[in-house]
């Protein structure tokens, strides 16, 4: 909870300076959602690469590099005000799914082994700052986050019928920054947004292969979602 405080203190500094460069005049639509709380669900679709390799000096021998896959995001937030732009505040799950972020292993440079890599329980603090326009029934907002997941790397021989029953995924925690962009329109108590964003993983990140070796990966990827708010 300490963090999360941290986190929005921040966030408030860092969109002050950002709104201030806006000159036109706030919505009525901001105004009457202030101080609201709000549920949100949706489903995204997210494409993009690991970037992952198993040599530090030779960095072609690439890996599972294709990031592909459908996720569900659930979570809670709260609307505010700064400087007349309507800002949401947002804490969302992305829990694991069967067809979630995840490659297959045709980018393995050796077809003896398979290369899997799945972006996992994702946690995600972020706000989405509203522009006082409209486009037909539609407001433009920009979106800034921060998220962790928990990312697994599947290294291990392939034999005819997949990795052998021991192999087991190594699992590296990951921290990610988020920037993107939405449509929203109001439907009564509701929202309904059409949402882009682009994540970047902070640093890269170490895990272990099947053989003892080292791998490195910095994952990124795109995501366009639908997205329903519920306010109360």
């Amino acid at each position: 909870m300490i963090l999360l405080k941290k986190l929005k203190s921040i966030y408030k500094l860092l969109l002050i300076s950002i709104l201030a460069t806006f000159t036109v005049a706030s919505s009525a639509n901001s105004i009457e959602l202030e101080g609201k709380n709000f549920i949100i669900g949706g489903i995204q679709y997210s494409n993009g690469s690991a970037q992952s390799y198993y040599n530090k000096i030779n960095q072609a021998d690439s890996h599972g590099n294709l990031i592909d896959g459908y996720n569900a995001t659930i979570g809670v937030g709260h609307v505010d005000q700064i400087n007349g732009y309507r800002v949401d505040w947002s804490f969302t799950y992305s829990p694991h799914s069967p067809n979630g972020l995840q490659s297959n292993s045709t980018n393995c440079p050796n077809t003896s082994w398979e290369c899997n890599t799945s972006i996992d329980n994702v946690f995600e603090f972020g706000s989405k700052i509203y522009l006082n326009t409209r486009v037909k029934d539609f407001v433009p907002a920009l979106y800034l986050g921060l998220s962790s997941a928990s990312i697994g790397k599947n290294t291990c021989l392939n034999p005819a019928n997949g990795c052998d029953a021991g192999s087991v995924s190594e699992r590296v925690k990951g921290t990610a920054y988020n920037i993107g962009a939405s449509m929203t329109k109001m439907l009564n108590d509701y929202e309904l947004s059409f949402d882009y964003k682009w994540t970047s993983f902070n640093n890269e990140m170490q895990f272990n292969t099947d053989n003892g070796a080292d791998g490195f990966m910095k994952p990124e990827y795109h995501t366009a979602a639908i997205t329903l708010k519920k306010f109360f």
